[in-house]
């Protein structure tokens, strides 16, 4: 089944992300609390607010009522999660939280929660993101970009 995708950007400014906690904490007298893992792939929480024309709102407001049945149905979202880059994610809305917060002539402020599930991260690559930083640090964009030039650049033209 091919789901719906809604065609809406939240504000940069307007938007929040809290992930699900998969783990369960039992506080001990005397000593470091026990932890473990509880749950896999848990829904994190996104907090999105829209700025939109008469025509978006429409379009948001009529894909709310179709497409996800008032919100019992997922969809397809591009939103940042747990990455810096837009990324598609599968969300419900949460309930009752799809407000119309305030309107200015032609513009609707909506704010909305969603459910978001989890992308499947590659371990190897977050490992070597945590290694490159700690070697790098603020400087790793300037040091992947220089790779980037030598890679695509400099060698092909070399050979």
């Amino acid at each position: 089944m091919t789901l719906p995708k809604l065609l809406l950007s939240p504000l940069v400014q307007g938007y929040g992300y809290q992930p699900q906690n998969e783990v369960i904490s039992i506080s001990l007298d005397g000593g470091s609390p026990r932890k473990r893992r509880e749950k896999i792939g848990a829904y994190g929480s996104v907090s999105c607010t829209f700025v939109l024309s008469s025509v978006q709102y429409r379009y948001l407001m009529s894909f709310y009522r179709t497409k996800t049945k008032n919100g019992s149905l997922p969809f397809l979202m591009d939103i940042k999660t747990d990455d810096a880059e837009l990324q598609e994610h599968e969300c419900y809305f949460k309930e009752d939280t799809l407000k119309l917060t305030s309107t200015r002539a032609d513009l609707f402020f909506v704010s909305v929660q969603l459910e978001a599930k989890p992308l499947i991260r590659d371990e190897t690559e977050d490992n070597l993101m945590v290694d490159l930083y700690t070697e790098y640090g603020d400087n790793l964009d300037d040091f992947l970009n220089l790779l980037g030039e030598l890679v695509n650049v400099t060698l092909p033209g070399a050979l």
